[in-house]
């Protein structure tokens, strides 16, 4: 087996993960997007409930943590990151890690840039990062400005904090940063960010990368659902056939499952039934009875998976359709399905941690 040669790296504003659920939510969304590496804003998490995030499938996590400023980036235990620099702003408004992947290296910055107009701010980040950058690496994250009012927003207004868009986008040209998402999606207008107060929808949130890896890599921007921004997906080509070993792990949620219990305790009887004139010896056969109740387990997981998704991928389509009709019509009646259309996919969510009974 081998892993895929595409590494998948997400930006989102979390809008605050200080709930045991809305973490587990993040988290699970982030695992089903195969997230290799997530950089959060707005986590307001302290320095020991950080720590926390690295269970499951993180394995490394960096964070900043003051206030609403507070951000961390997480890292996929099976991702073999190599730190180097780890470099956090006393303000809490960016964290920057430099380091290697698969023997290349690797610059990842992360910021949440203030909501007032200030391309001081811009000029720090884009100037920081094309200092460490030495090959592939990421600028990304909650810029707080709208780079192109016609394409960025909705109602068209004037752009959000426009100074600071002006220099983002002065300096990102100069120092040969594409926005990957406008770049790989040329003819399309979508918005990562949805104010319920202005009734607007805006694109504040980017993922930045050298202009030489263009044909590398793809950008989608997923839906505003578990927090009022969506999150921007990287797919990178970065690579190929790195082996790794093959493993299994029982999923004990289902132990609390009754039907679970019933189809094990059937399938044991009809397997001690069915042996129970066997001339092999009581141990050879035991070992053969775990290794086929493997199977059986694996494909009565694989079957309840399969479920959930297909419910999964129908709330999400649903919740697609409502989106997309209220970013061209945000009337009352289309903000109504829409959040009927969130609440669904929330729930959905909800049941799934709760069944799983992983809170922290």
């Amino acid at each position: 087996m081998t892993l895929t040669s595409t590494l998948n790296m997400l930006t989102w504003n979390c809008h605050g993960l200080g709930h045991a659920i809305k973490r587990k939510k993040i988290l699970c969304a982030l695992k089903k997007e195969k997230a290799d590496i997530a950089l959060l804003q707005e986590t307001h998490l302290c320095d020991a409930e950080h720590a926390k995030l690295r269970r499951a499938w993180v394995g490394q996590v960096y964070f900043s943590s003051l206030k609403s400023n507070s951000k961390a980036i997480l890292i996929h235990k099976n991702v073999p990151f190599i730190i180097d620099k780890n470099i956090s702003d006393p303000e809490g408004r960016f964290i920057l890690i430099t380091g290697s992947l698969y023997g290349q290296p690797i610059t990842i910055l992360n910021i949440y840039a203030p909501n007032t107009d200030t391309p001081a701010f811009m000029s720090k980040m884009v100037t920081l990062f094309n200092e460490h950058c030495v090959s592939f690496g990421a600028l990304a994250g909650d810029f707080n400005c709208t780079l192109n009012p016609t394409l960025n927003k909705s109602p068209q207004v004037p752009t959000t904090n426009p100074t600071s868009a002006k220099m983002l986008k002065s300096l990102t040209k100069e120092m040969g940063l594409i926005d990957i998402w406008k770049e790989t999606n040329s003819s399309s207008m979508d918005y990562t960010y949805y104010s319920n107060v202005h009734n607007t929808y805006s694109r504040i949130d980017y993922i930045f990368i050298p202009k030489i890896f263009i044909n590398s890599a793809t950008c989608t921007i997923g839906p505003i659902a578990l927090s009022d921004h969506a999150f921007v997906h990287l797919r990178f080509d970065l690579c190929k056939n790195i082996p790794r070993s093959k493993s299994w792990k029982f999923n004990t949620s289902m132990l609390s499952n009754e039907a679970f219990h019933t189809v094990v305790t059937t399938w044991i009887d009809n397997y001690t039934q069915d042996n129970k004139d066997s001339p092999v010896s009581p141990a050879t056969m035991w070992d053969a009875a775990k290794a086929t109740l493997r199977g059986h387990l694996i494909a009565y997981a694989s079957s309840k998976k399969k479920t959930m998704e297909a419910h999964r991928l129908e709330f999400e389509r649903e919740l697609e359709r409502c989106e997309k009709v209220h970013k061209q019509s945000p009337d009352s009646t289309s903000w109504s399905q829409l959040k009927a259309a969130k609440a669904k996919l929330n729930l959905d969510y909800t049941r799934e941690i709760k069944k799983k009974s992983f809170l922290y």
